[in-house]
């Protein structure tokens, strides 16, 4: 049983436990090995470059459920002794980063975000760079998650499927669409946040930056649909528009930060496609005939108030 242990095969081996010299007989064991058992872990060097932690996001209320019954899924086959890959899948912004990240904190694993264009090509290295994976994974608690929301126009498809099929690891494929494997693959749907998870993503990263708009937050929601890490990322930007207004010392987002950051936003995103304009004339610069203008008027007022009649007032489900 020993030596079986030591086979080309067998765990020492598979996970990179132990290599054979090319030079002797002899077996070898890496630094890294020899630091984990001397109490210092760190992650591979040959592998840190293609792996990038999974910051957390705010978690929709919409999310928690489907999180809870994944975790207790997960849970049950890892009882059995095996754990399998999931593939989130949904329109852009349904949150199958943010759920990643969710998911792991739930399992004690560490989310890293896997980037394929950065694997080494097909052959010994990547079959090499698999098994360093593997090991990482085992050490360090890691569970990969791989991004193949953009791989149908701009990456190499055939690089991202052969990757799923070979993962030796529980991971986690976020995907526009679901991914057609051969292997065993739990495919989960995400749906689109709606209005009232996005205004639960608003409030629950507000509430972490310490600040109250008083009533804002429904106005943001109506005018951005932003995935929690948009959502994440806008807070940031908020708290230091802030602080440059106030000074260093205080950092407390007003309305006027959180409006301008959510616009900073969109606004890269935009400029291949249309050009700002920006508003010179009030309501009284405008000649109308009366009823054209009560029109716009009632327009305005929709817009505005779409929020409160749709969701607070509850005339959406109807």
């Amino acid at each position: 049983a020993a030596r079986r242990s030591f086979a080309p095969d067998g765990p020492l081996s598979r996970y990179s436990l132990v290599a054979r010299d090319a030079s002797s007989p002899a077996l070898r064991i890496d630094d890294r090995v020899i630091d984990y058992l001397h109490g210092f872990n760190r992650l591979d060097e040959r592998i840190g470059d293609l792996l990038r932690p999974v910051p957390p996001f705010p978690e929709a209320s919409c999310h928690a459920a489907l999180a809870a019954q994944l975790e207790g899924w997960l849970r049950h086959k890892a009882s059995h002794g095996r754990w399998h890959g999931i593939n989130l899948y949904g329109p852009p912004g349904s949150g199958r980063r943010a759920m990643a990240r969710t998911l792991c904190d739930r399992l004690g694993l560490h989310a890293y975000q896997l980037d394929p264009s950065r694997l080494p090509p097909p052959g010994r290295d990547r079959q090499d760079w698999l098994r360093l994976l593997a090991r990482e994974a085992v050490l360090s608690q890691i569970a990969p998650y791989i991004d193949a929301g953009e791989a149908d126009a701009e990456r190499e498809p055939s690089t991202i499927h052969e990757l799923i099929e070979r993962m030796p690891v529980f991971f986690i494929v976020g995907s526009r669409s679901r991914v057609p494997v051969s292997r065993q693959m739990l495919a989960v749907t995400m749906p689109r946040i709606d209005a009232a998870g996005r205004k639960d993503l608003w409030e629950n990263a507000l509430s972490e930056a310490g600040a109250s708009l008083n009533g804002e937050v429904t106005l943001v929601v109506e005018q951005f649909h932003f995935a929690p890490e948009m959502v994440a990322q806008t807070v940031v930007s908020a708290r230091v528009r802030a602080r440059l207004r106030d000074g260093a010392s205080s950092d407390v987002i007003g309305a006027a930060d959180l409006w301008e950051a959510c616009r900073e936003q969109t606004s890269w995103r935009l400029d291949q496609l249309a050009r700002p304009v920006t508003a010179v004339y009030t309501w009284d610069d405008i000649v109308l005939p009366e009823e054209v203008g009560r029109q716009m008027r009632e327009i305005t007022a929709q817009v505005g108030q779409r929020a409160r009649v749709y969701h607070d007032w509850g005339f959406g489900d109807k």
